[in-house]
C-alpha cells in the first residue's frame, strides 16, 4: 500500500455545460444566471461545500505521500518544520487512520514503517510545542524572574556573571536574591544543585546592595503666586495663597494669628533620668557664657545662636539635655527641646514643628491632625506668637542641615537662645553665633561616670596602687564618653558587684585594646582604634542569639526611635523576649531608652557596629528586608485606622525602609509609598511623596516591572500629582494635567488579561495600588 498524492478536484462536465448554456462568462454574468435559475444556483452550492470539506483531506494525503519518504530524524525534522501549523494533530490523526488500514490490509511492514515515522514526528511535535508554551509563559513572567531564570540557565559561571552584568538593574536588588534562594526550585538533582551553586554566584556578584541616590525635589512650575484674604469668622482671617490657575493651601501668617486668643502653655523638655548623665561643670559653664555673651552683642531683632559641636559619642546630647533640665532663672517661659538627626533633611520637614510651637501659644491649633495639614505655617507667624514669650531655651539636637534647620531659626524671636548639637564643624560655623567644643571627658568626669555605672569611686590617690587598673581603662579608652560607658557596662555585666572581678574584665579589655583585633570591622574615621575595639569587644561578650538581635538592629535607621514591638517584628519574636534583649543592650550601654517611654535608640556609632557584623555575618539582605516588612506592615494597619500621629516618630524609619524596598523590592516599595502618602500630607511632606513617586516610576520603567507594576507605579505618580496640585505656589492646572496624563499611562499597561479586577476598578472611577503580579516556569518559582 502507498500513499498516493491525490487528483485536484474539478468541476463536472454537466455544471459546466448549464453554465456555458446560462452564458456566464465573468462574475456579473455569474450572479445573473443564478438569480435567473434557482435550481442552478442550488446545484453549484453542493459542489462549492462538498470541494471546501475535501480540502484538508487533499492536504492530508499530500503529506502524507512526503511523510512516507522521510529516512532519518533529520528529514523528519524537515518535514515538521514543512507541516501548517495547527495541522499537526490532524495530520497525526490521518496517519494513524492509514496504519490502521494498512494493518486491515495485511500491509504490516508499510504499517510499522509508518508507525516508526509516526512515533519520530510525535516527539519532534511534542518537545516543539513543549519549548514553545515555555518560551510564552516565560515572555508572560515578571522581568526581574526571567532574569533570574536566564541567570540559572547560563551555560558557565563566566556566562552568568557576564549576564549578570547585562541585567545588573534586574539582578541586583534583593527581590532577585530572595527568588533565587527561597523560591526557585527543580525536581531534578543536577538543576537544583545548580540553582544552590547560581544562588551563592549571584550573592558574590551582587555585594552590597546600592544605595539609591536622592531625586532632585519636584520643581514648582510656577514662581509668582497670587493670593487673597478672606474672612473666617469675627476677627480671624485666613491668607489664600494660589496659583492663577487656582489651586489653594491656607497660610498661617501674621495677619492670621493677630487677634488669635492666646494661651501660653510653657515647653517643657522630656524628662531625663538624670543620674545617668555625668556632670560636666566646665562645658556647662561654657554653653552658659556663650549664651549670656551671645544674648549681650545680639543686635536686637536677633537670637542667640551658640554650636556644641565635637566628634560623635563624646556627649554633647548629655551636655543638651543637663542644660535643658537645669535652666534655672534664665528661662522662666520654658525650654523647647528637638530632636532632629540625620533624617531631618529637608526644610518642608519643619512644619509639624512649627505647628507645635505655635500651639504653645494659642489652643486654636489643638485641632485633630488631619484638619491641622490644611494649614502651612510661616516662620514669621510663629515668631509672632512667641515673642509674647521670648524668655525661651530652644535646643535643636543632632543637627545635620543647617538649610533644613532654618524654618525653625527664623521662628525663634529676639530674646530667645538657641543651642544646636552638632557633629558638624560646617554647621557650627553656619551658626554665625558662639561655639563650644566638647571633647573626651576629664578625669574627674570619668571618675565620676564609674560612679554611677558602679556605684564605686576610684581613689586618685591609689592611682599607681591599688586602682591603678581603672585608670589604666580610662587611658586606655582615652576617656570617650560613650566607649567609656559601654566599658563599663561590659564590667558590670561580666563582674557583677565584686571589684576583684571587674579588675579581671577590665585585664580582659585592656589585651583586646591592646591586640587591635577588629577584624573586617571599620568604623568612623574620627573615632579612636581602641573605642572601636571596646564597642566590638562588648557586643562579642553577649551570648549568640543577642549577637544575632544586636547586629540586626544595623538595619534601623541611624538614631532614629524605634518601639519594642518594631523590633520584636524584625527579630521574628514575641514581645517580651525583645524587650529582655533591649533591657539587655540599653543596661550594656549599646542602647538608650527614650525618655517617657517613647522606645528605643541607638548610638550612630553602635549602629555602625551592628551594621559592620550584619554585613560580615551575610545577614545584611535579610535584616534590611524583615525591617522594610515589619514597617511596612505597621504603617499599612495605621494607614487603614487613620493613627497618622502615632506614625510620625517611625517616619525617619519609614523613610529608610522605602529606599531600601526602592533599590530591592519594587513591590514592597510601592506599598510603602502608597500607605505614607497621607502621613507625609499630615505633616507637610506632600513633595517628599512625589518624589518618592518619582523614584518608583523611574525603577519601574527601567525594566524592573511587569505590566501591572507599571500601572499600578504610574497610578500612584498620578495620586501623588493631584495632591501637589493643592500646594501653595503650585500651578494647579498643570499638575492636574500631569496627574490626569499619568492616569492614562496607566491605563495603557492595566489590561484585563492582567490584572482583571484591578482593570475594572479604575474603568469604574477608582484606582487601586494593589501589588499584582504574576509568575511560572519549567523551573518552579514558588509564590511566598
Amino acid at each position: 500500500m502507498s500513499a498516493a498524492a491525490p487528483a485536484p478536484l474539478s468541476m463536472p462536465d454537466d455544471m459546466q455545460a448549464r453554465l456555458a448554456a446560462a452564458g456566464v462568462t465573468d462574475e456579473a454574468s455569474l450572479q445573473a444566471a443564478l438569480a435567473a435559475d434557482p435550481a442552478l444556483a442550488a446545484d453549484l452550492q453542493t459542489f462549492l461545500e462538498g470541494a471546501v470539506e475535501a480540502l484538508p483531506e487533499m492536504g492530508v494525503m499530500a503529506l502524507l505521500a512526503a511523510f512516507a519518504q522521510a529516512e532519518n530524524r533529520q528529514q523528519m525534522m524537515e518535514f515538521w518544520r514543512g507541516v501548517p501549523a495547527g495541522m499537526e494533530e490532524d495530520f497525526m490523526e490521518a496517519v494513524e487512520a492509514f496504519i490502521a488500514q494498512a494493518e486491515a490490509e495485511g500491509e504490516s511492514e508499510t504499517a510499522q514503517a509508518l508507525a516508526a515515522r509516526l512515533e519520530s514526528f510525535r516527539q519532534i511535535h511534542v518537545a516543539a510545542t513543549q519549548a514553545q508554551e515555555a518560551r510564552q509563559e516565560l515572555q508572560e513572567m515578571p522581568p526581574t524572574v526571567r532574569a533570574v531564570i536566564a541567570f540559572i540557565q547560563a551555560g558557565d559561571d563566566a556566562a552568568a556573571a557576564a549576564l549578570f552584568a547585562q541585567q545588573r538593574a534586574l539582578l541586583q536588588p534583593y527581590e532577585a536574591q530572595q527568588m533565587l534562594d527561597e523560591q526557585v526550585r527543580s525536581d531534578d538533582p543536577a538543576m537544583q544543585a545548580r540553582i544552590i551553586e547560581r544562588s551563592a554566584l549571584l550573592r558574590q556578584l551582587r555585594g552590597a546592595a546600592p544605595t539609591p541616590a536622592p531625586t532632585a525635589a519636584l520643581q514648582s512650575p510656577i514662581s509668582n503666586p497670587q493670593g487673597n484674604l478672606y474672612q473666617a469668622g469675627r476677627d480671624q482671617h485666613f491668607f489664600s495663597a494660589h496659583a492663577e490657575s487656582g489651586g489653594v493651601a491656607t497660610v498661617v501668617n501674621n495677619l492670621f494669628i493677630q487677634s488669635l486668643e492666646r494661651r501660653w502653655q510653657p515647653p517643657q523638655p522630656q524628662a531625663f533620668d538624670a543620674r545617668f548623665l555625668v556632670d560636666r561643670p566646665q562645658e556647662m559653664d561654657a554653653v552658659r557664657e556663650a549664651l549670656a555673651q551671645e544674648g549681650r552683642v545680639a543686635v536686637t531683632g536677633q537670637t542667640s545662636f551658640v554650636a556644641v559641636q565635637g566628634m560623635a559619642g563624646v556627649g554633647k546630647t548629655a551636655l543638651a539635655r543637663l542644660l535643658a533640665q537645669n535652666p534655672g532663672d534664665a528661662y522662666p517661659d520654658g525650654v523647647i527641646w528637638e530632636e532632629l538627626g540625620p533624617d531631618f533633611t529637608a526644610p518642608e520637614q519643619a512644619q509639624a514643628i512649627l505647628r507645635r510651637w505655635a500651639g504653645y501659644a494659642t489652643g486654636f491649633f489643638g485641632l485633630p491632625e488631619n484638619l491641622q495639614q490644611i494649614f502651612v505655617f510661616e516662620p514669621d507667624a510663629v515668631r509672632h506668637l512667641l515673642a509674647e514669650r521670648p524668655r525661651l531655651l530652644v535646643v535643636l539636637d543632632n543637627v545635620w542641615s543647617l538649610a533644613a534647620a532654618q524654618p525653625l531659626r527664623q521662628a525663634l524671636p529676639p530674646g530667645s537662645h538657641l543651642l544646636v548639637t552638632t557633629r558638624s564643624q560646617e554647621i557650627a560655623r553656619g551658626l554665625g553665633g558662639g561655639q563650644v567644643e566638647v571633647g573626651r571627658l576629664s578625669e574627674a568626669e570619668a571618675i565620676e561616670l564609674c560612679a554611677r555605672r558602679l556605684g564605686w569611686r576610684p581613689d586618685t590617690a591609689q592611682r599607681q596602687g591599688a586602682d591603678a587598673w581603672i585608670f589604666a581603662l580610662l587611658a586606655g579608652i582615652e576617656r570617650h564618653a560613650l566607649g567609656l560607658d559601654v566599658a563599663l557596662g561590659v564590667l558590670r555585666r561580666e563582674g557583677g558587684g565584686q571589684r576583684a572581678e571587674w579588675q579581671a574584665a577590665a585585664a580582659r579589655l585592656l589585651a583586646a585594646i591592646r591586640g587591635g583585633d577588629l577584624g573586617d570591622l571599620t568604623q568612623a574615621d574620627d573615632l579612636s582604634r581602641n573605642v572601636q575595639v571596646v564597642l566590638l569587644y562588648s557586643v562579642r561578650a553577649l551570648d549568640q542569639e543577642s549577637q544575632g538581635r544586636f547586629r540586626r538592629l544595623g538595619s534601623f535607621a541611624p538614631e532614629a526611635p524605634f518601639t519594642t514591638a518594631d523590633a520584636a517584628q524584625v527579630w521574628g519574636c514575641d514581645q517580651e523576649s525583645a524587650r529582655r534583649s533591649l533591657t539587655l543592650f540599653a543596661n550594656a550601654a549599646l542602647l538608650e531608652r527614650q525618655p517617657d517611654g517613647g522606645g528605643w535608640r541607638q548610638h550612630a556609632l553602635l549602629r555602625g557596629v551592628a551594621l559592620s557584623l550584619l554585613s560580615q555575618a551575610g545577614e545584611g539582605d535579610a535584616a534590611a528586608a524583615a525591617h522594610a516588612r515589619a514597617y511596612g506592615d505597621a504603617m499599612a494597619a495605621a494607614d487603614d485606622e487613620q493613627r497618622y500621629y502615632q506614625m510620625l516618630p517611625a517616619l525617619p524609619q519609614l523613610r529608610h525602609a522605602f529606599d531600601w524596598a526602592a533599590a530591592n523590592d519594587l513591590e514592597l516599595a510601592l506599598s510603602i509609598a502608597a500607605n505614607c502618602a497621607n502621613l507625609q500630607n499630615q505633616f507637610g511632606q506632600t513633595r517628599q511623596a512625589g518624589e518618592w513617586a518619582e523614584r518608583l516610576l523611574a525603577a519601574a520603567q527601567a525594566g524592573r516591572a511587569g505590566p501591572a507594576t507599571l500601572a499600578r507605579a504610574f497610578g500612584h505618580r498620578a495620586n501623588r500629582l493631584s495632591e501637589i496640585a493643592t500646594l501653595p505656589g503650585e500651578d494647579r492646572r498643570a499638575r492636574l494635567l500631569q496627574a490626569l496624563q499619568a492616569y492614562d499611562d496607566a491605563l495603557q499597561y492595566y489590561r484585563p488579561e492582567v490584572a482583571p479586577l484591578d482593570y475594572a476598578m479604575t474603568r469604574s472611577g477608582g484606582w487601586s495600588e494593589d501589588a499584582t503580579g504574576a509568575g511560572g516556569s519549567d523551573v518552579v518559582v514558588e509564590r511566598v
